[in-house]
């Protein structure tokens, strides 16, 4: 499972034998929520005007998988699972 952390994204839910913890929905919802709060200062218009076209196209899908998880994964592990890598800039 990714997560935010200092608003870089890293591991987070493993046991201290490398084994990933169970996620339901509640702690994904929570990391989601995080994740997107992050980045929600990109989607000021100044800043996001500021940013390049692969930039803004990055983000943009970044925070629109994050939304449609939910609803596009059978089970919270499988989302985490999918979780996309986050871009070094933010």
């Amino acid at each position: 499972m990714e997560s935010i952390l200092m608003n870089k994204l890293v591991t987070l839910y493993r046991t201290e034998d490398g084994v990933p913890y169970d996620i339901d929905w509640n702690i994904f919802r929570a990391s989601r929520d995080m994740a997107l709060d992050a980045t929600d200062v990109h989607m000021l218009t100044d800043k996001f005007q500021a940013l390049t076209e692969e930039q803004q196209e990055s983000i943009t899908n970044f925070r629109q998988w994050l939304r449609d998880a939910p609803a596009n994964y059978d089970s919270a592990n499988e989302a985490c699972d999918n979780w996309p890598p986050a871009e070094d800039w933010w």
